[in-house]
């Protein structure tokens, strides 16, 4: 099945699911396992996507919609978020009322999302992460990084802007995106590239 034609009906396989929203309530709904509120702040119809892939202590998600919206809630327990616009001309994105750069991935506990208001035509990676997962990696790579989030969100600025264009890349490939000819991803070779990413 080609991706273009799942798009029409939504699908679910192997943790992998996409799901097309036609109004807000539908979309916060679309994450699994997060609670989340959005109210549209822009008139006219609304239209929307979600697709995830959960992994092991791992959930990717990439929320794309055509409207404005003013989101929050929380993500599932013991989860790490880390949120970030995948296009460059992404402006009026704005996090408990500070503009956020698109340079920058904003971080935050799950049980305390911070209050977003983000602009029409978004296109936005959200990664969540057990936090012991999180902690144990950080841990193996030897890094001296305490991120504590429980009391207000951080928002990092990506110093390099190649590995912003990596993970754009990196998204793009695994959320179906086209191959150099134009052509859509098929399902196949999605899953061949995740379990390689998995590795």
């Amino acid at each position: 099945m080609h991706l273009d034609r799942a798009e029409e009906l939504g699908f679910e396989l192997s943790g992998f699911r996409h799901r097309r929203t036609s109004n807000v309530e539908d979309h916060a709904r679309c994450f699994s396992g997060w609670k989340l509120h959005y109210n549209q702040v822009t008139k006219g119809l609304f239209e929307g996507s979600i697709t995830e892939l959960d992994l092991q202590g791992m959930q990717l998600i990439r929320d794309c919609s055509n409207q404005a919206m003013v989101k929050s809630g929380e993500a599932w327990e013991g989860a790490v978020t880390f949120s970030l616009p995948l296009a460059l001309n992404v402006h009026n994105f704005y996090c408990d009322g500070h503009e956020i750069n698109v340079q920058s991935v904003l971080a935050a506990s799950g049980d305390h999302l911070p209050d977003l208001r983000t602009p029409a035509g978004i296109d936005l990676l959200c990664v969540a992460v057990e936090r012991s997962l999180l902690e144990d990696i950080l841990e193996r790579q030897q890094r001296d990084f305490k991120l504590d989030l429980s009391v207000a969100p951080g928002c990092f600025h990506l110093t390099n802007p190649a590995c912003r264009e990596d993970l754009v890349a990196l998204v793009d490939s695994v959320f179906g995106g086209q191959d150099s000819q134009g052509r859509k991803l098929m399902l196949m070779p999605l899953f061949v590239r995740v379990s390689v990413i998995q590795c």
